[in-house]
């Protein structure tokens, strides 16, 4: 699956975590370290495979864990509308 960033989304980068403002609905939205990576990797190519190769390459954790953990996070960042499905119009 490929997502974009949504046009009206900020990011601003503090420490090792992610803030994202939703400018249309005013709504904030703090990311971990590990959101954060997903957030990166997401925002360079889009590409959900990607985001999770990178988070399986840089944490130790179980692979089916973290595949279903990207997974929901990418469905909660569409749900929130901070990301698109790459084939919609902006």
């Amino acid at each position: 699956m490929l997502v974009k960033v949504a046009p009206d989304v900020l990011m601003q980068e503090l420490e090792e975590e992610v803030v994202l403002l939703d400018m249309k609905g005013g709504r904030y939205f703090g990311m971990d370290e590990v959101g954060t990576s997903v957030w990166k990797s997401l925002s360079e190519d889009g590409d959900v495979e990607a985001a999770i190769r990178a988070v399986e390459s840089e944490y130790d954790a179980d692979a089916a864990t973290i595949r279903q953990d990207v997974t929901e996070l990418v469905q909660a960042l569409l749900d929130a509308e901070l990301v698109l499905p790459a084939d919609a119009s902006a």
